[in-house]
């Protein structure tokens, strides 16, 4: 995942002096809207030892899949708070 463009913008640069990889999320970032309007999926780890976990996002869909349980599918728009599967 290339972060340079999304920090360099959030920190005031406007144009920087070479050609960065990524994409310009710095508006999302910084939204206070809970759903992404954007077409694009997101991967999220579980960050321990022994990862357990693994969701994908994207618009108001959160898909988590873990070895220890069956997979769950959250429409964050009907529920935000991720409670019912």
């Amino acid at each position: 995942v290339d972060f340079a463009p999304s920090i360099l913008k959030v920190m005031g640069v406007t144009d920087p002096n070479g050609n960065f990889q990524g994409v310009d999320f710095s508006e999302e970032l910084l939204s206070n809207e809970k759903v992404s309007s954007k077409d694009v999926i997101r991967y999220v780890f579980d960050s321990g030892n022994n990862m357990s976990w693994a969701a994908a996002i994207m618009n108001q869909y959160r898909l988590v899949v873990s070895g220890n349980d069956v997979p769950w599918l959250f429409d964050l728009n009907q529920d935000p708070y991720e409670i019912y599967n």
